[in-house]
């Protein structure tokens, strides 16, 4: 039997369809569809996209994959890691890891307006910008609140960059495995100013990443 007849035929038993119901839509005899089956006769592309409309199968893949093969493979990892519902989290996805991405996400807004609303703290911290303004000849009072509100905002963005890089090397280290050496401590300080930039560099992709991880994969192959 070719690819093609053996996937025709697994599709048509997970489907939920009779097998008077597939023939009837797909517009063939059930002596027609016996013969594809059994692998006698292949239907032609302009019928076989009916038959993929009808088992709701991609046309290469059900032209090219062993459906049958990878079926057998999912059942024996899933005998292999036992049969509690996170031992699944090859198929639906971890549940730690999705609470993982929800902490980012929720770290991601909450910290974002927290930062807004601090540097707004620490502008209001200086004082009365009045008698400063002899201090910074040539600025107006409100030049003078515009200027220390940057600042302000940039040391809050500087701490949430490091902290929404925190998630993502948690994300990266749990992928790959290093060893330790003692010496890695002198790099400490380097360390967190690198952590700082990919924070503030990453932390807008990681948060869509994090969103896409929370959706089923959706695998239905």
């Amino acid at each position: 039997m070719s690819i093609l007849s053996k996937n025709i035929k697994l599709l048509r038993k997970e489907s939920f369809l009779s097998f008077e119901e597939i023939v009837e839509k797909i517009g063939v005899t059930e002596e027609e569809f016996l013969k594809w089956e059994e692998g006698l006769e292949e239907p032609n592309d302009l019928i076989l996209e009916r038959v993929c409309q009808v088992l709701k199968m991609p046309f290469e893949d059900i032209k090219e994959r062993d459906l049958t093969l990878e079926r057998e493979e999912a059942l024996s990892q899933m005998k292999k890691t036992g049969t509690i519902r996170k031992n699944y989290d090859w198929y639906f996805g971890s549940k730690s890891e999705k609470l993982f991405h929800i902490g980012y996400i929720a770290y991601f807004i909450i910290g974002l307006v927290a930062a807004f609303f601090v540097a707004n703290l620490l502008q209001k911290s200086y004082g009365d910008l009045e008698e400063l303004l002899e201090f910074y000849p040539g600025y107006t009072i409100e030049e003078l609140k515009m200027v220390f509100y940057f600042q302000s905002l940039i040391s809050c963005l500087s701490v949430y960059s490091f902290g929404a890089s925190v998630f993502i090397l948690i994300w990266y280290f749990k992928r790959h495995t290093f060893t330790f050496s003692w010496w890695y401590i002198l790099w400490f300080s380097v360390l967190l100013t690198v952590m700082t930039i990919i924070g503030a560099i990453g932390c807008i992709p990681f948060f869509i990443y994090s969103i896409i991880k929370l959706f089923p994969k959706n695998k239905k192959a």
